[in-house]
Order: C-alpha cells, then structure tokens, then sequence
C-alpha cells in the first residue's frame, strides 16, 4: 500500500486498516447443547518482511523484479537468474525492524542436470561466512519448488543475506523466489480483543460476547438446546 500526498499543506493525521475474512460457517468451531469451554489464544507479537519477486526483467514494468531487491549477483545471466556456466549465486539483503526470529524461504527452479541445483544458504555476518540450510536438488525436468523453514537465527539479529547458490552442466535457473523474515514486534503487544458468537436455537438468535483481556483465556457459552452456528467475530476491543 502507498499514500502520495501531493500539494503544500498536504498531510495524513492518521491511518486505519482493516481485515474481514468470510466464509462458509461450516469450518467455525462448533457449539454443541449444553456447556462448551471456549479457549482463546493469541498469537506471538510478530511481523513478517516478504521479498517475492520474478526472476526475470522481461516484464519489469508490470511486476517486481529481482533486481528491485539490491542482490549480490555471482555468475548469471544478463536480466535473469540463470547461472551462465559452472556455478552462480543471487544473495538477497534482508532487514527487518525487530528481532529476527526465522526465515522462511525457497524458490520455483529449474536444475536440468541430477547433479545440479541451488543451495539455499543464510549469512549473518554480511556474507563473510554462510550456512547451507537444504539443497534444492535435479533432476527437476522444467521446474519445481523447494521450500525451507529456518529458527535457528542468533539473538538480536536484525539483519541477513538470504543466498541461492547453484551450478549448472545443463540449465539452472530461479524462475521466481520468495523469502518471509519473521520477527519481533518493537512495539508489539496484547490489545483486548471482543469476541462474538453468533447461533440459533429453535430458530431464535443468540449471541455471547467475551472480552479477552489477556493473550491466553478460557470461558463457557451455554446453549439449551442444539445450536446452529451463523457466525464469530473478533475485534479489537474499543
């Protein structure tokens, strides 16, 4: 999202987002006759940094690119991420404002030859020393994907290069990448949350609202007889 502001005097005093999600009410937690424990949970105090982008320049004008990302570029191809011959690599810079807490990452590519493929690696001391997470391996024939999950990120790191390094007999190439950095809120928190129940019973409407003051509870909802679920809703409690 981008606000412009254009013109003397222009400004923005304050800004608001909103989430709704809707959906069928059949994967809702079911209430049933009687007495249901309710538990609510709350989620870490994280936010999440997102690199996606194509591997190629050729439509760069309708969609992010890698080179819009700043990478250290060994090896490849003019406007792609193909290795040109022998072996190449793309490290891609990440930053984020809190404690990194794990990446996240992994590409759709192709390794033509089984004795190629990419490396997927991470760095914390700004690409003097990296370490090798997975392989992506051939034969992979036009293309797949690999993903890996990586936790293990030395305290207080607010910074690494995310690094796919490959070689090449036959082709290899990232077609497109993606890498999520996961990290700690520097001004996360609990806020209240309101959560609302909404059913039937006998074709008459019901409704319990739960204040949630802390990131962990658990309450009961009582229903007479069998219920019909319509809907629930969450919100932060204002």
């Amino acid at each position: 999202m981008r606000v412009t502001l254009k013109g003397v005097g222009t400004g923005l005093q304050s800004l608001k987002l909103l989430h709704a999600v809707q959906h069928s009410q059949r994967p809702l937690p079911a209430l049933d006759q009687g007495e249901n424990a309710i538990s609510f949970n709350a989620g870490a105090s994280e936010g999440t940094l997102t690199i996606e982008a194509s591997g190629s320049l050729e439509h760069r004008a309708k969609q992010l690119s890698f080179a819009d990302f700043h990478p250290v570029i060994e090896n490849m191809a003019p406007g792609m991420l193909l290795i040109k011959g022998g072996a190449g690599s793309v490290a891609f810079p990440v930053s984020t404002p809190g404690d990194l807490k794990r990446l996240r990452f992994g590409a759709f590519y192709r390794a033509r030859d089984a004795r190629d493929g990419f490396d997927y690696q991470v760095s914390f001391d700004n690409g003097k020393t990296y370490r090798t997470v997975d392989h992506a391996p051939g034969l992979t024939g036009n293309g797949q994907c690999k993903y890996v999950n990586f936790s293990e990120i030395p305290s207080g790191t607010k910074a690494a290069l995310v690094r796919f390094s490959g070689t090449q007999r036959n082709t290899t190439m990232l077609s497109n990448f993606r890498i999520d950095a996961d990290y700690t809120q520097p001004h996360g928190g609990f806020a209240p949350v309101k959560i609302t129940y909404n059913w039937e019973e006998n074709g008459v409407a019901k409704q319990a609202v739960h204040v949630a003051q802390s990131p962990a509870e658990k309450y009961t909802i009582v229903c007479a007889s069998k219920p019909v679920m319509r809907s629930i809703v969450l919100e932060i409690n204002e």
